[in-house]
Order: C-alpha cells, then structure tokens, then sequence
C-alpha cells in the first residue's frame, strides 16, 4: 500500500517556544514510493492540536491542545476527531484537561481510555472513551510535585505517559524534579524513580542511569522487560 493516511497536529497560537502560524489538525495522504505528503483537506480548526493519538480501531482521532494560561479558561482542553473516508476529519467533542498545556495523550489497547499529561500544570490524566469519542471530563487527576535546579525546571512538568505489556503499570516522566514515576494502572499505588538514584521499579526492570540530564521520553523495548529514556540533548540510556 503505497498512499497512508495521516494526520498532522499544529500550533495555531503564539507561544513562548512557537510562531504558532497553523489552523489546527491536517489531514494528509503519504505517497510511500514519490515520499510525497500532500494535505486533503482544509484543516478542521482546534487551539493548538500539537500532539495527537488515533485509536486501536483507527475510527477516532485524539488531540491534546496545548493551551498555556493565556489561552485558558481556566484550562485547556481534548478533543477527539471522527476519521471519515480519504482522510476527512469530524470534530466530535471536547473536554478539559483539568490543567495546562497538555502535551501528549495515548489509549488502551482496548480504546476504553485516555492517558495524557498536562506539561505546564504537571499533572497525570485518565479519560474515558465511547462511541463519541470522549464520554466524559477527566476522571483521574494525579498532580506532580517538585522542581529542578535549571530555568525550566521551575516546578512540576510532565511529559509522556506509557503503559507496560499488560496495562497494569503507568510511567511518566518528570521532567521537574528529573524522576520517572510509576503508577499502577487503575488503583492508587505511586512510586517515584529518582533519575539520579539507579532504582529499579520491580515489575518493569527499568534502569535509571545517574547523570544531569532531564528524563524526557521513555519506550519499552519490543520484549518489554526493560525501557529505554531519551534525554533532552538526545542521548538514550537502556
């Protein structure tokens, strides 16, 4: 199959990082054999879609818009797409990410949930899904704390999320107080991994390496007995 449906998340509103010049979420056709992307359609206006997720079923598209306070009353918010034939794109609904600027969103295996982070806000979300894409506001809310020695490092600052083989265990990174926290999926149980420690987190055999870098991605190797972490100058620990 030489042409792949895609879609592409922007920035529409100035930011401190960002000219944010765009008109929301694109839809896109890939030529895999000229390697020509080429928009379909005009793009279906949404406030700074700049990370997005599409479901198992392929049927519903995800976007985190990344408000940051300007933008917010009082947060920002998720939306969810329909995803018609040749791309064409349905804007379905919208809820609030109980925070600010989210910027990363993922679903179950099954399509039941939501998992995303709010960046600025730091904090942890968890959404459930239906038909109509998001059935509902957050139902989960877990708040980061800490900070770190540098300028962006000014207080809490979430980053990713990802669950494990079996969906039991959530780990997202922390960029704030440079730790990687796991949480067991659907109960309350918190552990933080401090980055600087060398702990290991029992069920995932997550090595964490000392140095001064931030812990900003994380990926589970296709074994998924360990994971790898990207730092923000580019270097990956396993």
């Amino acid at each position: 199959m030489s042409k792949l449906r895609t879609f592409v998340g922007t920035y529409t509103k100035k930011e401190g990082h960002v000219e944010g010049k765009a008109d929301g979420v694109y839809s896109c056709l890939f030529d895999s054999a000229s390697r020509e992307l080429k928009v379909t359609h005009d793009a279906v206006p949404s406030i700074n879609p700049s990370y997005l997720a599409v479901s198992p079923d392929g049927l519903t598209l995800y976007a985190a818009n990344e408000m940051f306070e300007d933008l917010c009353d009082p947060h920002a918010t998720l939306s969810a797409f329909r995803i018609g034939g040749e791309t064409m794109l349905k804007k379905l609904n919208e809820v609030s990410s109980n925070g600010i600027a989210p910027c990363y969103v993922t679903t179950d295996r099954a399509g039941r949930f939501l998992y995303g982070v709010n960046y600025k806000s730091g904090s942890v979300f968890v959404v459930p899904l239906g038909e109509e894409g998001l059935s509902m506001d957050v139902m989960q809310l877990i708040q980061h704390e800490g900070s770190g020695p540098t300028s962006d490092q000014d207080g809490p600052h979430a980053h990713s999320i990802y669950l494990d083989s079996n969906e039991q265990h959530a780990l997202h990174p922390h960029k704030g107080a440079e730790q990687v926290i796991e949480n067991t999926n659907r109960e309350t149980t918190t552990k933080q991994h401090n980055h600087n420690s060398q702990r290991q987190p029992e069920e995932l055999h997550l090595l964490l390496v000392s140095g001064v870098f931030l812990v900003l991605y994380l990926r589970f190797h296709e074994t998924q007995q360990s994971a790898g972490l990207a730092d923000t100058q580019g270097v990956v620990h396993l």
